[in-house]
């Protein structure tokens, strides 16, 4: 499939913050209505503010485990003549659509196919690679995870590959941190990495869809003068 992206540069994060203020991966839920943690109107406001916030304590704590993340990855991956690609570290890149340029992805890496057949999967070409981490504290939040994706991040790993269009599969990578109550603190106790699988030709009907959902926010609310409903 030919490629219908470009990539963008940007110094820091401050800098990608600022001028890469597109439909990105995590608001892509939100459109939609499936993101537990913004709406639609938060959408629209981040959209059109330009303030920086730091990050909370839970974003710290996932850019912590972002780098060994990847590298337990990458290391199980060799059994299947995959490499792992890291992001380029000395600047952010942002790929952008290229015949939609309000549609962007920030990826946390790139799969690479080696060797053909060692894997269950059948995977060709290229994927993403996603990395997430969650802290545990029920059985409702251990549901969400089990054998499924949350669905916001679902929807995030698909507007990824909505904008990489000539990749063909992604994985996320989750780091489940389990805590329990002692003397009424919450405190680590166990942790469990999981892997989960997902195949482009699985979703192709769903990516158009959002393509299309995306496309009607940008042009009724972000390029429009409508405000979403609060």
């Amino acid at each position: 499939m030919e490629k219908n992206y470009k990539i963008l540069k940007f110094k820091n994060r401050e800098e990608w913050l600022l001028k890469g203020r597109k439909i990105g991966g995590s608001s892509a839920s939100s459109i939609i209505g499936l993101n537990k943690w913004q709406s639609a109107i938060d959408t629209w406001s981040n959209f059109f503010n330009k303030k920086i916030t730091p990050p909370n304590e839970t974003q710290e704590y996932g850019n912590l485990c972002e780098g060994p993340i990847r590298e337990i990855a990458r290391i199980n991956f060799l059994q299947w003549g995959w490499e792992t690609i890291p992001p380029n570290f000395k600047h952010i890149e942002m790929a952008v659509k290229s015949d939609k340029h309000f549609i962007s992805a920030t990826i946390d890496g790139t799969i690479e196919v080696k060797e053909e057949g060692k894997s269950p999967f059948g995977y060709k070409g290229r994927g993403i690679l996603e990395i997430k981490t969650k802290v545990i504290k029920s059985q409702k939040d251990l549901e969400e995870w089990d054998g499924q994706l949350p669905q916001n991040y679902l929807i995030q790993v698909l507007h990824y590959l909505l904008v990489y269009n000539d990749y063909n599969f992604a994985v996320l990578v989750a780091k489940l941190r389990f805590e329990k109550e002692i003397n009424e603190k919450w405190t680590f106790d166990h942790e469990e990495i999981r892997y989960y699988y997902i195949d482009r030709k699985d979703f192709e009907e769903r990516i158009k869809w959002l393509e299309k959902k995306e496309t009607e926010f940008y042009e009724k609310y972000l390029k429009g003068d409508e405000i979403p409903a609060f």
